[in-house]
Formats: C-alpha cells, sequence, structure tokens
C-alpha cells in the first residue's frame, strides 16, 4: 500500500490539472482525464490492475471504467467514512477489507480501497479525493513467489483476519 499511497498523492493527488477539475474547473476536465488514462494505461503494461475514483462533496466526476453506479459498493464504501471530510489529518482511509463484491469477476471480487485527499496546493484545502480500488491479487503477486510445497503464505489483518492468500476461500477467516 505504502506505493500505491505514494503513487496516487505525487502523480494524481497533486497534479495541477487534477486539482483544478476537481474544483470545478471543467475545462480542466479532458487533460486531467487524459493524464489519468495514461497514468493507469502505464501501469497494467507494468503489470498493475487497479482502478482509479476521484469525488468531491457531491459526486463522483471521473472512473477509470466509467462513472459507477449509485448501488455500486464504492459508493458504499466512500458513504462510510464519516471523516473524510474532516479536515484534521492527512485523511488517508485504507479499508482492514478486502471487501468482497460477489458481482465482480477475478481481479476485483476481493478489493481494497485507498483514498488520498486532493489539496488546494495554496491553502491545503482538500477539494477532493482520489481513490485506488487495488484487488487482492495484487497483494499475492507480492509474495507468491516464496509460495512452494512445504511453506504456505497468507497477510493477515490487525485482528488476525486472512486479507490475502493463495486458496481465496481462506480470505476473510481467522
Amino acid at each position: 500500500f505504502a506505493t500505491a499511497f505514494a503513487y496516487l498523492k505525487q502523480l494524481i493527488a497533486e497534479n495541477a490539472d487534477v486539482i483544478e477539475w476537481i474544483s470545478g474547473n471543467e475545462t480542466h476536465a479532458e487533460k486531467a482525464s487524459s493524464y489519468i488514462k495514461s497514468e493507469i494505461f502505464g501501469n497494467y503494461q507494468k503489470g498493475n490492475k487497479f482502478r482509479i475514483y476521484l469525488c468531491d462533496e457531491e459526486e463522483m466526476v471521473y472512473g477509470s471504467d466509467g462513472i459507477p453506479s449509485e448501488e455500486d459498493v464504492i459508493w458504499e464504501y466512500i458513504k462510510t467514512q464519516e471523516n473524510l471530510w474532516n479536515d484534521e489529518k492527512d485523511n488517508v482511509i485504507e479499508i482492514t477489507g478486502p471487501v468482497f463484491i460477489q458481482s465482480e469477476m477475478d481481479v476485483y471480487r476481493y478489493s481494497f480501497y485507498l483514498t488520498v485527499p486532493i489539496r488546494d496546493l495554496l491553502n491545503l484545502e482538500i477539494r477532493g479525493y482520489v481513490v485506488m480500488q487495488l484487488g487482492e491479487n495484487g497483494l499475492y503477486d507480492g509474495y507468491r513467489d516464496l509460495i512452494t510445497s512445504r511453506r504456505e503464505y497468507c497477510i493477515v489483518n490487525k485482528d488476525g483476519i486472512v486479507v490475502s492468500s493463495r486458496t481465496k476461500r481462506k480470505i476473510g477467516s481467522l
């Protein structure tokens, strides 16, 4: 998640066109959208799969796979983050998840969300958020080479719940 956070903060949340667009300046929409698409494409070529969403306080203004419907899980995630618009901290919020999404296939069936504020670079006010949706497979790819016939690895959260495993049915169990 550290690499994903750095990516979101440096390349998207601090991009001048993204900041202007999320602040309501529609003249920057096309340039910001093209920039985000090229960043996502470059990462796909490296094998990194994720979705990007941009939202302000009222609506989602960008979704890398289109703007999701109101029933989509991403909306539920955003609505449950009570301190999302609280300006007291850096507001990096990650789900301890993963969130199981029945309607998703393969990559995003077990998803993590990482949220980074988009701040006005002059007064540091929060203008919106970049939300990155990462599939559990991204975590698994990071450690799968360690697995042998005699060793099984998994990642657990602070409560001991499996969040990533070669055996997907173990995800969510103690």
